[in-house]
């Protein structure tokens, strides 16, 4: 099973501030101990610095790890 983790980022926020992330990595851990062979992908883990990213960049990032 693949599972995205999602959820607020930036938010409604028109600058490159993020709000807290801290939960992703709790969300996975439980995930990996009570989910037999989850693969969990968590966007903010693999692209720290998204907020940043020209909107190009962000989608083609996106798309790949989702298909």
């Amino acid at each position: 099973m693949r599972v995205f983790l999602a959820g607020i980022m930036q938010g409604s926020n028109d600058h490159d501030g993020v709000h807290a992330q801290d939960y992703r990595a709790y969300l996975a851990e439980l995930l990996r101990a009570h989910v037999p062979g989850v693969e969990v992908f968590d966007p903010w883990a693999v692209y720290p610095d998204s907020p940043s990213y020209p909107d190009e960049r962000v989608r083609t990032g996106l798309v790949a790890n989702v298909e």
